[in-house]
């Protein structure tokens, strides 16, 4: 055993029936933590946020003029707004589609932003929801996967032209000869479900701004700020030493799913430029559920060329993510590795075989009622890791034994 090892596995003994310091407990169970909704600055105001009830609709026009008039109401942040104040964020695919941190000229999923309230408290912020009146067009819904591929599905991006956002091809080594030498091909259609993360602490964002200096101010309960703090910074318009961001000691968990809170970042912040005002927005639970990020779903069609001693000479993999009603944002990860399978994980087993196969890789954005924007939620990374691929190799179809 490498000496590394040893010294791990010392350790190891060493844990086990042991009464161990706790690093935490002492400021959390005496309610010191300080999380973000524990966070209050002067002048601080509420915002609450509008959003769609359906999954596919053209916004025809918004009426905020009632919402205005309630006592305590500071502001409106709607689409149009957005539009003008902002950029839409880069996403790594060869047609981008126009993915601003709120609806601008149709809704793609249930629970998207179409409107900010910034009031004096949240209750006056959900209030004044309530009187937005929204002119919808509700638009075609394609509920599968596979579906959304046709020709004549109803189309989620119209600047995309198609629902195949992305389609990518590679192959590795000679997989005629993988087929030829062996002894069965087994096949299998899988489907992995969509699921998602939901910690204890929910999304969170306060944001100012300084107008003499043009500077922004942002808490947030991300605890890997640093790629979204560039693509916030590219949807403002403004260069990242314009904009400073806090993040509390304390998060109340995160599981991949907090990744997605860059356009609740952008989405305050340009509610705190319009109103001039600090604003403070916490996500409800129902919000969590109903709109922050989740994993994808996928269909996935495999292929194993295999000799019956288990080995296995070449795998075949089509997968097709749902990507839901906007496509993830990776595109600093695509511009460094192009030349990247997006599905490798899938495909390293700790099986015995030979690294033959080829990758057909689609991105889909499916119409659903649930299909809100997807992200890499760790729960899944670890399940890849552990079991070290995605498609839980008991039912993949078995050679049979000699």
């Amino acid at each position: 055993m490498p000496e590394h090892l040893k010294t791990f596995e010392h350790k190891k003994g060493k844990w086990v029936g042991k009464r161990l310091a706790r690093k935490e407990d002492l400021w959390l169970l005496t309610g010191r933590g300080t999380f973000m909704d524990d966070i209050r600055l002067p002048g601080m105001k509420h915002a609450g946020i509008l959003r769609s009830p359906y999954p596919h609709a053209w916004i025809r026009g918004i009426d905020v003029s009632e919402a205005l008039k309630l006592p305590g109401v500071k502001g409106i942040l709607t689409g149009e707004d957005v539009e003008r104040m902002s950029n839409p964020f880069p996403v790594g695919v060869p047609v981008p589609p126009k993915y601003y941190c709120c609806a601008v000229d149709k809704v793609r999923f249930v629970g998207e932003p179409v409107a900010v309230v910034v009031a004096d408290d949240r209750y006056i912020a959900e209030d004044a929801l309530d009187l937005i009146k929204v002119d919808y067009e509700p638009l075609p819904v394609v509920m599968d996967i596979e579906e959304a591929m046709e020709p004549d599905a109803p189309i989620l991006h119209d600047n995309i032209g198609s629902n195949i956002y992305s389609q990518r091809f590679f192959q590795y080594g000679d997989m005629e000869k993988a087929y030829k030498e062996a002894d069965l091909v087994v096949k299998g259609k899988f489907h992995f479900p969509k699921y998602g993360s939901t910690p204890i602490e929910t999304y969170g964002v306060i944001a100012s701004y300084n107008p003499f200096s043009e500077e922004f101010v942002i808490y947030n309960n991300y605890q890997g700020p640093f790629v979204n703090h560039s693509l916030v910074a590219i949807a403002l318009g403004i260069p990242e030493n314009k904009m400073r961001w806090i993040v509390p000691k304390d998060v109340g968990g995160g599981f991949g799913t907090k990744t997605g809170l860059y356009p609740y970042i952008a989405l305050i912040t340009l509610a705190a430029k319009k109103t001039g005002m600090t604003v403070k927005w916490i996500e409800d639970r129902r919000e969590h559920l109903l709109a922050s990020a989740t994993g994808t779903d996928r269909v996935t069609y495999m292929e194993a060329a295999v000799k019956r001693d288990g080995t296995i000479l070449g795998l075949k993999d089509k997968a097709i993510d749902n990507t839901g009603g906007i496509r993830e944002v990776f595109a600093k990860a695509r511009e460094r590795h192009p030349d990247k399978p997006l599905y490798t994980v899938i495909l390293g087993g700790k099986m015995k075989q030979r690294w033959l196969h080829e990758i057909d890789g689609l991105s889909i954005p499916a119409f659903e009622t649930t299909h809100i924007a997807v992200k890499a939620l760790a729960a899944a990374w670890r399940y890849a890791k552990e079991r070290e691929h995605l498609q839980p190799d008991p039912l993949l179809p078995q050679p049979p034994a000699r």
